[in-house]
């Protein structure tokens, strides 16, 4: 049970790996590519939840995030791109309903030196690193996601004025 986790993630390599071969072998077949490439990045995230616990899935979703983003332009796949959005959301929707109330008492309190702080920092600079990576590939997406650089930046900057104010 404790490494659970590390089969989501050796299951998701094969799967990714499959998607690979596939798409070497027969780019015709998108079918096959995405469905195992599908599979497998919902496996590793998967594997964050079962394999971590507490703040540390939030953390762990915010960086997935951010690589896939990067993996997503490195690989010219909107799809990879898409994907990462969609963990980024959930990221900060789990920043919202779990990690708000993380707080220990408030003698022992250290403003922006805290749990609750690193949490919502790690969720903050994904986002700023969304919002950096959608404007300098610009060129490479579609129309519909030229604005996605700005809702990052826009996002990142309201999380941080909010912890800032909570804090």
């Amino acid at each position: 049970e404790p490494y659970l986790g590390f089969f989501f993630v050796l299951w998701a390599a094969l799967c990714l790996a499959g998607a690979s071969l596939i798409s070497r072998s027969n780019p015709e077949d998108k079918t096959g590519v995405l469905a195992l490439g599908g599979i497998g990045l919902v496996l590793v995230t998967v594997a964050v939840p079962v394999q971590l616990s507490g703040m540390w899935i939030t953390v762990a979703w915010a960086v997935e995030a951010a690589l896939l983003l990067w993996f997503g332009f490195g690989l010219k796949s909107a799809g990879i791109r898409t994907f990462a959005d969609i963990v980024s959301a959930i990221a900060v929707v789990r920043l919202f309903f779990f990690e708000l109330s993380l707080r220990g008492p408030l003698e022992d309190f250290t403003p922006l030196i805290n749990q609750r702080a690193f949490v919502f920092l790690t969720v903050i600079l994904s986002l700023f690193i969304s919002s950096f990576l959608y404007r300098i590939y610009s060129e490479e997406v579609e129309d519909k996601d030229r604005s996605l650089s700005a809702f990052f930046g826009v996002a990142a900057n309201l999380l941080l004025v909010f912890l800032l104010s909570m804090e």
